[in-house]
């Protein structure tokens, strides 16, 4: 008994194998041409939004730069100040020409003098920097009318699941 059912069931199996490869055999599409797909054109598939790119790519890096400074973590702290830039290039590439991408430039001098402090390890010439570009954050903030958004250095870790000293410290 249970070998007939089990010869039934693989004979159904192998009859809708069979009705499935035909059907796919009739219906043939034209193969993908990745010059025209959407592999080429990313842009114009999805663009993320202002704030969406605020939430999820600059502010989580804003906050960890400030950690990995904090801690004089300096390979860390220039990683964070790269991924930032990341962001803020984001919203000028994908917001071209809308006040949030005319102001974002205002946040560079600032992003630079970072720079320069991890280059240098000064741990109080990076939190004056830091709190220089709190400012000019709010103050791109304020250009765009969304001046109740307050940019502050962290005061408690956000992300105990990564280690911001530096190794033997």
């Amino acid at each position: 008994m249970k070998n007939s059912r089990v010869i039934t069931t693989l004979f159904i199996a192998a009859l809708g194998v069979i009705a499935l490869s035909q059907s796919c055999s009739r219906n043939k599409t034209a193969p993908v041409n990745y010059n025209t797909s959407i592999h080429k054109k990313p842009d114009s598939v999805y663009k993320p939004g202002v704030g969406e790119i605020m939430n999820s790519i600059i502010q989580p890096h804003h906050y960890k730069l400030w950690l990995a400074g904090a801690h004089q973590n300096w390979l860390l702290a220039e990683y964070e100040r790269t991924q930032l830039i990341g962001g803020f290039k984001r919203i000028i590439k994908f917001h071209s020409g809308t006040a949030a991408a005319v102001a974002v430039p205002i946040v560079f001098p600032a992003l630079e003098n970072i720079k320069q402090k991890i280059l240098d390890k000064d741990a109080l010439g990076f939190k004056n920097a830091f709190i220089s570009l709190n400012n000019s954050c709010n103050e791109c903030h304020k250009v765009n009318h969304y001046d109740f958004i307050k940019i502050i250095a962290p005061k408690s870790p956000a992300f105990e699941n990564q280690q911001f000293e530096v190794d033997g410290k």
